[in-house]
């Protein structure tokens, strides 16, 4: 806790491959495949070289073992054999889980009924007059944060609502 002010924290984000499912609230489903795990490895790799770089003493994973090498005494072997075994661990070991974020794709944006939940506005092909504006339109995951376009298509969408409920109305007063 000493040190933890002068800490950084940086993962490795990965556009995956794999897929899964949610089978219930309790049971979800996902498989890593071999490219998306070979991605990951490189991005700790990737992660602890521009660690030393930026001149970090000290860099690690959350690995259960707990490893840290010093930087500033490593011999240049000794960095590049801690690199290889660090990035190299098997995933299932990580004290940390893999996470998903940003959720993408689950009610996809489409031009019929066919293949998607809503139609290019955003409205429900099922509902009349039912919007959706967040990220589950996107076709599929984007491998980066979704920020910019989720404001883009939210601000989109409301245009969209603007000019439904400028023509028709939808519940009772």
């Amino acid at each position: 806790m000493v040190k933890f002010s002068r800490t950084a924290h940086v993962f490795a984000l990965a556009r995956d491959k794999g897929s899964g499912e949610v089978v219930s609230e309790t049971n979800l489903r996902y498989s890593l495949g071999d490219g998306d795990r070979e991605n990951l490895r490189r991005g700790v790799e990737r992660v602890l070289r521009i660690l030393a770089g930026a001149g970090a003493e000290e860099i690690g994973t959350h690995h259960r073992e707990g490893r840290v090498l010093n930087v500033k005494r490593a011999s240049e072997e000794e960095f590049e054999r801690f690199v290889r075994e660090e990035s190299s661990r098997p995933l299932r070991n990580l004290s940390s889980p893999i996470c998903s974020a940003h959720q993408m794709g689950s009610c996809r944006m489409g031009v019929g009924p066919e293949g998607s939940a809503v139609d290019p506005r955003g409205e429900t092909w099922e509902v009349e007059g039912l919007f959706v504006a967040d990220s589950s339109v996107f076709p599929t995951a984007l491998g980066v944060n979704p920020m910019v376009t989720v404001m883009a298509i939210a601000y989109c969408t409301a245009q969209s609502i603007v000019e439904v409920l400028g023509g028709k109305k939808f519940m009772s007063e």
